[in-house]
């Protein structure tokens, strides 16, 4: 089955329905205002993510790096292991990276999460499907119709925030003391 089209014809939220019913293997390709991603699957379940071209930095090894669990030293030594040996980066992650495997299992889901929160959001572009071979996957997949519904609950509230005018662009930081007054 090809499976491609323009995004305001058949939305995102369709494309991934579709795939989880025919239970398809592949990779969905979404693109819209010159940015693109990958989602992969195996059996109609999300199995993984990654940016559609491999020079761009990968959103899970890059969140280990914003959080401070990875620096960049490692990171460059962990995709040469990666690509030397052949092996899925995010398994050379875990491999390497001496983080315990439910924190980085929470980070893998929260980057997952994070990617399909973005891409149902947009409306203009274009989608394919390439059926066949997709990265080994070293975590549980996914059941998209949950995925959905936790992207759905999470950008209705992020819906009620704005609305609510609060800042969407807001950035929690640490404070060291408390305010005095």
């Amino acid at each position: 089955m090809a499976l491609s089209g323009n995004l305001s014809e058949f939305s995102v939220l369709e494309t991934l329905q579709v795939i989880a019913l025919q239970q398809k293997t592949g990779t969905l390709y979404i693109e819209s205002n010159k940015m693109r991603h990958g989602l992969h699957f195996r059996d109609g379940r999300l199995i993984g993510c990654q940016p559609s071209n491999p020079a761009d930095p990968d959103p899970f090894l890059e969140t280990l790096v914003g959080l401070g669990q990875v620096g960049r030293d490692e990171e460059r030594r962990i995709r040469m292991l990666a690509a030397d040996q052949g092996v899925d980066l995010w398994r050379q992650i875990a491999n390497s990276v001496q983080i315990s495997e439910e924190t980085l299992e929470e980070t893998r889901a929260l980057v997952m999460q994070g990617m399909l929160d973005r891409v149902l959001l947009w409306n203009k572009g274009h989608f394919e499907f390439d059926a066949g071979p997709v990265p080994p996957a070293s975590c549980s997949p996914w059941n998209v119709e949950t995925a959905l519904l936790e992207s759905m609950r999470r950008l209705d509230e992020a819906a009620d925030l704005k609305a609510g005018g609060f800042p969407l662009s807001a950035r929690a930081r640490t404070v060291t003391s408390p305010p005095e007054g």
